[in-house]
């Protein structure tokens, strides 16, 4: 939910998140995702053995950018709280009131948790997770450079068209991680995350992006 590095607020407010009108199609992973969603979840278990480790009770400055649907800009800065727990959960904790990850993204967490254990062992997961009867998720996994991507969209039951069976798009989530960092202490770290949802104008989305203070260390 964060990022290592300073961004300038032009890359932060400029992306454009891929909003489908449904998740109506179901499919495999294919090849070039299972290898991307495997270098995700292995370094999604290095971090969590990490975090679970030594990093109890580590303060994460963070950023949040958020660009709202008539195009007006806010920037907060917050703290967040790593908390593991007696159980081995882990959680960031804060006092923001805005948009924030409360759940420490790992490879046993949901929804991550399904898809990772399919991969590991050795299977071709499904691109759709059904959560309960009204509610399901739809991934992508893809690479940009050094950077690999979970893409999650996000998606309820179509009340209005019920003759149809279909599930309309409510927001987006996007995690960008390090795999294979040059830093060994990088692998697992979200570097960027945006979480957008639809306008009432089609051609404009509500984004939000988090990211963590350049001085501060790797989350």
């Amino acid at each position: 939910m964060a990022s290592c590095g300073k961004q300038s607020d032009i890359a932060v407010h400029n992306r454009e998140i891929n909003i489908r009108a449904n998740l109506n199609f179901m499919r495999t992973l294919k090849n070039n995702e299972v290898n991307v969603g495997l270098r995700v979840c292995y370094a999604l278990k290095t971090k969590r053995l990490k975090y679970k480790s030594y990093l109890d009770g580590h303060v994460f400055n963070l950023k949040s950018y958020k660009t709202n649907c008539a195009g007006a800009k806010s920037v907060h800065n917050f703290q967040s709280l790593l908390k593991v727990s007696s159980s081995k959960s882990m959680t960031y904790e804060t006092t923001y009131q805005g948009h924030h990850i409360s759940d420490v993204p790992t490879d046993q967490n949901l929804p991550m948790s399904v898809i990772c254990s399919q991969l590991f062992n050795g299977e071709v997961p499904e691109n759709t997770i059904q959560l309960n009867s009204k509610e399901r998720i739809q991934f992508e996994f893809t690479n940009e450079g050094e950077t690999d991507y979970i893409n999650m969209h996000l998606g309820v039951l179509d009340t209005e068209n019920t003759s149809l069976g279909g599930y309309k798009t409510t927001g987006v989530k996007v995690f960008g991680l390090k795999t294979f960092p040059a830093t060994p202490e990088l692998i697992g770290v979200v570097v960027n995350y945006y979480y957008a949802t639809p306008c009432t104008d089609q051609n404009n989305q509500k984004i939000i992006s988090i990211e963590l203070d350049s001085r501060a260390s790797a989350q």
